[in-house]
């Protein structure tokens, strides 16, 4: 169940779980299988054509049984191969988190709330880049469920947890297999940001609040993963999953500092601020400042609540500056 470095990887990482890996430009993605005995539940869909090309042989060769969808959150690489999952395996629950319910199912709605967030602030894809996310979220569908923290997916004898994940989106969500302790944490930690095929660092953590993020780290921590699954990385065991929460907690002390400096700078607008950090950081791929603005804004909003930043608005939008 293997194919060569450049293609798609289908591995049984603790029996039962299954990792799909295929290469998304300069990255990896993966989608995850929980295979019980009397229930599969898939854990995101990828990008239109991971189905056939990714989650579907995986399925073929579980067999037939009845099975479920769990989206973790509404990004293009995870929600983008729902429509052609449902069309392809009849009565397929779809399952998500009341809180990104509303983001997921229409790619308009889609792109106008997850990328588009920060037009009026002046930060948003230009025409190509749009149409590249229309593409890459696919079809529309329906959510069939939404689910909480601590509702529990029952597959037969096996129990899988459901747990709130939030800070990359508000809804994020991981899967618990409490028996073999293994989180199935998508994109809910990020390490140092996400990376190239190589190694490079393609962009930072992306958070909407600094102490969301924050807390979110703590309770994965808490959970004391045996086994951690994230979409850009490698298998995560033991010793590394604490050096890679290690490096996700120094990420977001980084980033605040480089906010920081920022305001200490002059830059006032979210696209000069997102430039001066894109900058500060060193180890980001050129042109892509852009990239920052969900991490950035939330840590100016962050800094306005703690009365260490002010904000103002302006005809191009918002303002920020270090508080007086």
């Amino acid at each position: 169940m293997s194919g060569s470095a450049r293609e798609r990887t289908a591995t049984e990482v603790v029996p039962g779980v299954l990792r799909l890996e295929e290469p998304d430009g300069p990255r990896w993605i993966c989608q995850f299988v929980v295979n019980a005995p009397d229930a599969v539940l898939i854990v995101d869909a990828g990008l239109p054509g991971s189905a056939e090309r990714s989650v579907l042989p995986a399925l073929r060769r579980l067999g037939a049984r009845d099975r479920s969808l769990l989206i973790t959150h509404p990004d293009t690489d995870h929600c983008g191969g729902t429509a052609e999952l449902v069309a392809a395996i009849p009565g397929l629950e779809v399952i998500a988190h009341e809180a990104d319910r509303d983001a997921l199912g229409d790619p308009d709605r889609t792109i106008e709330r997850r990328y588009r967030r920060f037009a009026a602030d002046g930060v948003e894809p230009d025409a190509a880049a749009l149409a590249r996310l229309r593409r890459r979220l696919g079809g529309a569908f329906r959510v069939d469920r939404t689910v909480a923290d601590g509702h529990e997916l029952r597959l037969g004898a096996t129990i899988a947890s459901v747990v709130h994940l939030p800070g990359h989106s508000p809804g994020h969500v991981g899967v618990w297999l409490p028996d073999a302790r293994v989180l199935i944490a998508a994109d809910a930690a990020m390490g140092a940001g996400i990376p190239t095929m190589d190694g490079r660092l393609l962009y930072p953590p992306q958070f909407f609040s600094p102490s969301v993020y924050r807390a979110t780290l703590e309770r994965i921590a808490r959970l004391r993963p045996g086994v951690m699954l994230c979409t850009h990385e490698p298998v995560l065991e033991g010793a590394a999953v604490d050096a890679f929460l290690r490096a996700s907690r120094d990420a977001v002390d980084a980033l605040e500092a480089h906010v920081d400096a920022a305001l200490a700078g002059g830059a006032r607008t979210l696209p000069e601020i997102c430039a001066a950090v894109h900058a500060l950081h060193g180890s980001l791929p050129d042109g892509r400042a852009a990239d920052l603005a969900m991490t950035v804004a939330g840590i100016l909003e962050a800094m306005v609540g703690a009365r260490c930043a002010d904000v103002t608005a302006t005809p191009a939008g918002r303002a920020w500056s270090a508080a007086a």
